[in-house]
């Protein structure tokens, strides 16, 4: 397995029957090449040259010149500007995707906080919301009629 890491995909090659990339044509350090390849996985990044900018009289406090620091709950020094994920730093901090899920949750029900004082502390969630209520159940219900054919290791 070869991986090119700092690479821009220029186009891709089809085989005789356009049935399959055969190619793929990359720009890496200015330079055009050609790759034959049996299978092609792309995992798209983010520049982390670029950050995050705010017009000049924002300015919320940053970590590392880069990051957003939180000041709890995904908040930031600015009052309306919530953080998550790659962009938001904070003390024990889990880099992982699954981090980021808890980021969101925090930010978005701080931003509805934000925007509406009196409202409800925690969003609610499709598995809680009573008009799934019914859709739930009967889902789970078809789910364990199928039981008997489901392989048990």
């Amino acid at each position: 397995m070869q991986i090119k890491l700092h690479a821009e995909i220029q186009s891709f090659v089809p085989n005789d029957k356009q049935t399959a990339i055969e190619q793929v044509i990359i720009s890496q350090n200015g330079q055009a090449t050609p790759l034959q390849v049996g299978e092609v996985l792309i995992c798209h990044g983010f520049n982390r040259e670029e950050s995050l900018t705010f017009a000049d009289d924002i300015k919320p406090q940053r970590k590392d010149e880069y990051y957003l620091v939180s000041q709890g709950q995904c908040k930031t020094s600015v009052p309306g500007i919530f953080g998550a994920g790659d962009i938001i730093s904070y003390d024990d901090k889990v880099s992982l995707i699954v981090g980021t899920f808890q980021d969101a949750v925090l930010a978005v029900n701080n931003a509805k906080m934000y925007i509406d004082p009196q409202a409800s502390q925690y969003a609610m969630v499709s598995s809680h919301n009573e008009k799934f209520k019914e859709k739930n159940i009967a889902f789970t219900k078809e789910i364990l009629s199928h039981r008997s054919n489901w392989l048990e290791f």
